[in-house]
């Protein structure tokens, strides 16, 4: 898939900009607060319809203005084009003309991998980053995934909720338990599956980017036994259930497990150098690309402000590494090695320089 053009209307710093992207390495350029993240900011809402910075949809829309619009047109081989409205904390969605069902549903239009400078402290920050991070690539690969991740949710919700109240029902208790297993396995399950391959693919990336063997292992730390029965589970859960009443939460689940990754018998988080942790991070952030075969259906890669993160000689390995990629954006204060195309950022527009 390629992004062929965005139209921004209200977006963040943009009343109306509109740019066309080429296949390849496309580089914004511009000052700090130019308003480049903004840009691919954009990109990455139309494929899963939320933002990589903010949490809230409100905060997207120009200051002063009552909604927000982005339109963007893309080729995975044929033309397709995604209209998104915001308004307050609310999304409209249209794909080639026609409302969308669910949100969820645009990753079947564009997939995007994003890393931007926040994701330096992947591996050291709470396990509920890594777990959203799981989350949404396994969406990618599993149409039901996020459907039994809501589900699995609600369920947690309404088990904590009967954990806390003073009328605390027992049978009540053994239901949610019983569908908070059998959920709760189902997506421990998915993520060990999907890490396996995603082991595989991030060795392959950090030592085509770095050229060198590093012995990377991925763990997925899951607090339900995937290899032991449902009822086996269900029995573990009801014997923590006085302690659940005390502490009024679900203590086990796949809402509290972790990503845990080694280099040889050493954590990541504690082991390795500032510099190994940003090439990780990096390689991660884009490891999933391998696992897509379909060449229509490859991902577009983001990388946010991704070089002042880098020493020179990793700057190189890294702009050689993403040659493979269909289509890349970096956003980035100062560029002068060669792109497919160069866009520069200045007083809320964007521009293609001509060279």
């Amino acid at each position: 898939m390629i992004i062929t053009s965005v139209r921004l209307l209200n977006f963040r710093n943009y009343v109306d900009e509109e740019v066309q992207f080429v296949k390849g390495l496309n580089v914004i350029e511009g000052p700090n607060g130019a308003g480049k993240t903004n840009i691919v900011e954009a990109l990455h809402l139309a494929s899963l319809g939320k933002s990589f910075r903010v949490t809230e949809s409100k905060n997207l829309i120009k200051n002063g203005e009552e909604k927000a619009r982005i339109i963007l047109t893309l080729v995975k081989p044929t033309k397709n084009e995604i209209d998104i409205t915001l308004k307050g904390n609310q999304k409209y969605i249209l794909v080639n003309g026609k409302p969308l069902p669910k949100v969820s549903m645009l990753n079947e239009y564009l997939h995007t991998l994003v890393f931007s400078p926040s994701d330096i402290t992947f591996f050291e920050t709470s396990p509920l980053t890594r777990r959203d991070y799981l989350d949404e690539q396994i969406s990618y690969f599993d149409k039901t995934y996020l459907d039994v991740r809501k589900d699995y949710e609600k369920i947690v919700k309404a088990r904590n909720e009967n954990l806390k109240s003073e009328q605390f029902d027992d049978k009540l208790h053994e239901v949610y338990t019983q569908k908070f297993v059998t959920l709760g396995l189902e997506i421990t399950r998915k993520r060990e599956i999907y890490i396996k391959k995603l082991e595989n693919a991030l060795s392959n990336s950090i030592n085509e980017m770095t050229k060198k063997r590093i012995p990377l292992r991925l763990e997925y730390q899951n607090s339900l036994k995937s290899r032991s029965s449902e009822e086996e589970n269900v029995k573990a859960l009801l014997a923590l259930k006085e302690r659940e009443k005390v502490l009024g939460v679900s203590l086990k689940g796949p809402h509290r497990d972790d990503l845990v990754a080694f280099i040889g018998p050493n954590k990541v988080a504690t082991h390795a150098s500032q510099g190994q942790k940003r090439l990780l991070a990096i390689a991660l952030k884009v490891a999933p690309y391998d696992l897509i075969e379909n060449y229509h259906e490859k991902p577009v890669v983001i990388l946010d402000d991704v070089l002042s993160e880098l020493d020179k000689d990793h700057q190189e390995q890294l702009l050689d590494y993403i040659k493979k990629f269909k289509q890349v954006f970096i956003t980035t204060t100062k560029y002068a090695l060669n792109a497919h195309a160069i866009y520069e950022v200045k007083a809320n527009h964007i521009s293609r320089r001509i060279e």
